[in-house]
């Protein structure tokens, strides 16, 4: 069997249209076998899902978006209140840098 990196080198050159000899043919083949056995392995032990799971993952789906809307207003509000509060702030910056500067002699 060959390995990973040896079947993607053979598998570019192939679709760039590279000559490969009988025998690269022969283990592009068998490792492009190889990657649909392991791919239909995987798909038959998928489970299956039935109407009421589907049902009960879109109403689950459903709640997390609306806690995830929830959560987003109220970052939305907390970035409104902390530019108000960054305003105020550089406001009385200002002005005890004022008071600073006329104090100074």
């Amino acid at each position: 069997m060959i390995t990973n990196e040896r079947g993607q080198e053979l598998h570019c050159r192939a679709v760039q249209n590279e000559p490969l000899k009988s025998d690269e043919r022969a283990e592009l083949e068998a490792w492009y076998a190889k990657l649909d056995a392991e791919e239909a392995k995987i798909l038959s032990v998928a489970p299956s899902t039935s109407v009421e799971q589907i049902a009960d993952l879109r109403q689950k789906i459903d709640e997390m978006l609306s806690k995830i809307s929830v959560a987003a207003e109220r970052l939305r509000k907390l970035d409104r209140d902390n530019e108000i509060l960054r305003q105020e702030v550089a406001v009385l910056e200002q002005r005890a840098s004022r008071k600073f500067a006329m104090s100074q002699p």
